[in-house]
């Protein structure tokens, strides 16, 4: 990863309060060998240089912990610059964007109810999962960088010269060509076909092969193989998959799945549990074939829909 990379994803943590001690030792480090007059600022608000750090600063200052405040003083000016050539990147000036008369920036989020599939440029696919979103430029196909919050699988689109990178707060995934799944929340990548580079802000490389799934856990990563590839890939196909699924987390799945709003019964100590594997089923459907395995009744009034558990035991 180029170095800016690296030093956008630190930033992006930070402003999210997320960094950890050795991140915060690298951004330092960073900063002590910078100097401020070789930083290019670009706006994209028509701001003076003077109004964007301190708007940078007082968002830095208000998205992390106090006892981390004051670490942020030393390196907040040059953290500015380069935030603002990251947003750069996202929001174009507009001067640039009616230059070219057209929008070069481009963001596309997913509520609940339905799985987005969304064509790039260079023709790759991403499926995005429910309350989630990417941006990316619309000239990208020499830049292929994809910003992820939430949860996505691509389909990449092979180009030998030119990589492919989903970025998160927390790591990126580099490929030239393949399928795979990445789960900001969860902070994980599985690989379907082909192989990945994942790396995350402190610089730390680990590659992937197909039906391999990484986790993050602070600073440590965690490789294994994909036993249940229906559990990362399923819902692409327009799958629900679920394994001793608690009744809590099906309401939830549900709810964004079909987009509606359930009221039930259901409390946190339910001892009830569903598995089972559901394809491409209305909801009325599904609930008829869960009922088979757990007592439940169900009303269905379009968006609202009651459900009563009855006893599991």
């Amino acid at each position: 990863m180029e170095e800016d990379q690296r030093i956008q994803l630190l930033i992006s943590r930070a402003l999210t309060g997320k960094l950890s001690a050795d991140e915060w030792k690298v951004l330092n480090d960073w900063y002590q060998h910078q100097k401020e007059e070789y930083l290019v600022i670009k706006d994209y608000r028509d701001r003076s240089k003077s109004q964007i750090k301190r708007d940078i600063l007082h968002r830095i200052e208000t998205s992390v912990e106090t006892k981390q405040k004051t670490k942020l003083y030393y390196y907040a000016a040059a953290a500015a610059s380069l935030f603002l050539i990251f947003s750069y990147w996202i929001y174009p000036p507009l001067s640039e964007a009616k230059k070219n008369d057209t929008l070069i920036y481009q963001k596309v989020e997913n509520g609940v109810g339905m799985i987005k599939k969304i064509k790039l440029p260079d023709g790759s696919l991403v499926f995005l999962y429910h309350n989630s979103s990417i941006q990316f430029d619309a000239r990208f196909k020499d830049d292929r960088r994809v910003l992820l919050s939430g949860k996505a699988f691509f389909d990449v689109k092979k180009d030998s010269i030119h990589a492919f990178t989903v970025i998160t707060p927390s790591f990126s995934t580099e490929v030239l060509g393949t399928s795979f799944l990445v789960n900001e929340a969860d902070s994980q990548v599985a690989v379907k076909t082909g192989k990945v580079k994942v790396e995350n802000s402190l610089g730390r490389e680990v590659f992937l092969s197909p039906d391999h799934l990484l986790t993050y856990s602070g600073d440590d990563v965690k490789v294994e193989s994909i036993l249940e590839p229906e559990i990362y890939f399923g819902w692409v196909e327009g799958q629900l998959y679920f394994k001793n699924t608690s009744m809590p987390a099906l309401i939830s799945e549900l709810e964004n799945w079909y987009g509606v709003t359930i009221t039930s019964n259901v409390k946190d100590d339910i001892n009830c549990q569903v598995t089972g594997t559901y394809t491409d089923l209305s909801l009325e459907s599904l609930l008829q074939a869960i009922q088979y395995s757990i007592p439940l009744t169900y009303t269905i009034n379009e968006k609202n829909v009651i459900i009563h558990f009855k006893n599991c035991n």
